[in-house]
């Protein structure tokens, strides 16, 4: 008989596999606790670059929101995420927002 793994497990094992560090998974999955709904659909994590969090801004608005709340946010995704330590949130241009 078959052994079948978690949904869990494959995910891991397929990030792993494709060499992202498997503690990032914890942060893209606790950025909308972090930010809040609704805001988080318009100010969604795209990436990580070393110690740096990348956001899309949906307008100039919600820009000025990451410029206003990085430090609290800052504080919040360090403590939900142990082994890893962010220092910025940086606003990158957009892709296409318009369908989340």
């Amino acid at each position: 008989m078959p052994r079948f793994k978690e949904a869990s497990h494959i995910v891991d094992e397929l990030i792993a596999a494709l060499g992202v560090d498997p503690r990032n998974r914890a942060v893209y999955t606790g950025w909308d606790a972090v930010v809040g709904e609704p805001l988080c659909r318009s100010i969604p994590l795209v990436g990580i670059r070393g110690d740096t969090l990348l956001v899309a801004a949906r307008t100039p608005a919600h820009h000025q929101h990451v410029t206003l709340h990085r430090r609290e946010w800052l504080k919040r995704i360090n403590a939900a995420t142990p082994g890893r330590t962010f220092t910025d949130i940086r606003v990158v241009p957009p892709a296409d927002l318009t369908n989340r």
